[in-house]
């Protein structure tokens, strides 16, 4: 395995992350280990972002333990979510 070349290329997906405005825009082919690096990288730009996205004002930083970048964790998100099975739902 190349470090190097894995290394460059998570770091370009970092770069990408900033420079498209938070869009995965991935330039290599999918299903490659290159394509995987690339999104590993934005993936880490991501987590580590401080700012609003696009389109979302005051949004909060993506955490594991915290409320995603799109506001409130899952099972907030899953807790006020309508009960699909009930006929007036449809």
């Amino acid at each position: 395995m190349d470090d190097f070349k894995e290394r460059t290329i998570i770091e370009q997906g970092r770069m990408s992350f900033h420079e498209n405005d938070g869009k995965l825009i991935n330039p290599f082919e999918p299903n490659t280990k290159e394509y995987n690096w690339f999104e590993r990288g934005w993936t880490q730009a991501l987590k580590r972002h401080r700012g609003p996205m696009p389109g979302e004002p005051g949004s909060q930083p993506f955490t594991s333990s915290g409320p995603s970048f799109r506001g409130g964790s899952m099972a907030e998100k899953y807790k006020n979510m309508r009960d699909w099975s009930r006929s007036e739902d449809d």
